[in-house]
């Protein structure tokens, strides 16, 4: 099942670095991308690190568009594509034992109006039940 896991987050191409003025966040729940309009990088990104489970929402308010998911591991510089996340329809990804920076691109918008929000499971988050 780990190598199952490793193989989720397998690689396809290189998209470069995120844009300058994005905002690294390290909360359990925030938006990558709000009412995103252009092609291009989130305006956010998230580390995960220490998660059991990243979900990551698109959602294509308007308009289509596709949607990827991206991810940087360590101090790299470059973002990989994180492979079968390209979508063009509203979806919900899950990727087990999330390591590293995590960012949406969005390209061929065709009046485009796109939402990314994510929610990090962190191991104290998950209760178990009393005995």
């Amino acid at each position: 099942m780990k190598i199952l896991v490793a193989l989720s987050v397998l690689v396809l191409s290189v998209w470069g670095n995120a844009p300058s003025n994005a905002a690294t966040l390290n909360t359990a729940t925030g938006a990558l991308a709000t009412t995103q309009a252009a092609d291009g990088a989130s305006a956010n990104s998230v580390r995960v690190d220490g998660a059991n489970a990243l979900y990551v929402e698109y959602d294509v308010v308007s308009g289509t568009a596709s949607i990827k998911l991206q991810q940087k591991i360590l101090n790299g510089s470059n973002y990989v594509d994180v492979a079968g996340s390209t979508q063009t329809v509203d979806s919900v990804l899950k990727i087990e034992n999330p390591a590293g920076e995590f960012q949406s691109v969005v390209s061929s918008c065709a009046a485009c109006s796109v939402t990314v929000k994510y929610q990090a499971m962190y191991p104290q988050m998950e209760k178990k039940p009393h005995r």
